[in-house]
């Protein structure tokens, strides 16, 4: 059911009614897709910022992952 209105909410919805989103109504770029970047340099930064905040969140909830993997299998190991 999500599939099917993903392509409403992405390219149809931002470009009828005004908003903050690059690429909707109000956007002084007009109706250009998000996906080329067209946005002011305070929401670029901020974007950015919190792409690289992020990816760094999941490096590291992974690294505790993989580390109580291996923690646990040693564990495993040695009740045998």
């Amino acid at each position: 059911m999500a599939g099917l209105t993903t392509p409403f909410f992405i390219f149809v919805m931002p470009r009828m009614m005004a908003g903050l989103h690059p690429g909707a109504k109000g956007d002084a770029g007009g109706s250009t897709p998000v996906a080329q970047l067209h946005m002011p340099a305070n929401m670029r930064t901020v974007f950015f910022a919190s792409l690289v905040g992020f990816t760094l969140l999941f490096v590291w909830m992974l690294n505790v992952r993989v580390r109580i993997a291996k923690l646990e299998y040693e564990q495993s190991l040695h009740q045998e």
